[in-house]
């Protein structure tokens, strides 16, 4: 199962900074364009319009451009989708089961957060415009209402997901209780969106992006930990 989810996660995940293997190329068959069920061509359409936003940022994004990555036709992209918009929204949805892969049995507190901080400062952080389009406005206004939506309940989830595991860590003792729990959580985000816009500003080698959320991380448990803890 594992090896399974990975293969079908595989073609967004490179695109996302989170994986270096190449997004392939669908082979062209003309049977699969006419037979492939609703779902699965949904969500090919959606990983190409990730790929093609990925590589060349929404400017790039076209029917066209999906359609040659897929090798199918307009039309059968509108077959699926009524307008760009719900290609867009489908693109959100995919792109969400990236931000929200559930925790690993036993995960919590400081490993619930420092696996959440990793994955996004990888996505956030990582070369390719995707990562950083999720706290930008553009994709989010080519997704119409739907889209908007979406995104604020991305960051209400988020900023749950950190406020509980804070909250924990606190009745705990081990993360300090002289601060709001509100300002905790935005030192958390605070953190990860300044991660990125660095990255923006300054790039550096990829190589160095793990050494460099290593030190982020570090340095953003010892200001969250109780005294005693960090």
């Amino acid at each position: 199962m594992a090896s399974e989810k990975c293969v079908r996660r595989g073609a967004v995940v490179s695109k996302l900074g989170l994986g270096t293997a190449a997004v392939p190329r669908k082979e062209h068959s003309a049977m699969a364009d006419h037979y492939q069920p609703t779902t699965i061509r949904r969500r090919q359409i959606a990983e190409a319009a990730l790929a093609v936003i990925a590589e060349g940022g929404l400017g790039a994004f076209t029917t066209r451009a999906i359609a040659a990555r897929l090798e199918i036709t307009d039309g059968t992209i509108f077959r699926h989708f009524a307008n760009k918009q719900e290609i867009v929204q489908a693109a959100m949805e995919r792109l969400e089961e990236e931000l929200f892969i559930p925790l690993e049995p036993g995960e919590d507190g400081w490993s619930a957060l420092e696996s959440l901080f990793r994955r996004r400062a990888r996505l956030l952080g990582g070369p390719e415009a995707i990562g950083r389009l999720v706290f930008s406005e553009q994709l989010v206004h080519a997704g119409g209402e739907a889209g908007l939506e979406k995104f604020r309940a991305w960051r209400r989830r988020t900023q749950h997901l950190v406020e509980s595991q804070l909250d924990a860590l606190r009745a705990s003792g081990r993360a300090r209780s002289d601060l709001p729990l509100a300002t905790m959580v935005r030192l958390f985000l605070g953190t990860m969106i300044t991660f990125s816009n660095e990255r923006v500003a300054f790039g550096g080698p990829l190589e160095d992006l793990d050494a460099k959320i290593d030190a982020a991380w570090a340095g953003l448990r010892v200001v969250l930990s109780a005294p005693e803890a960090s």
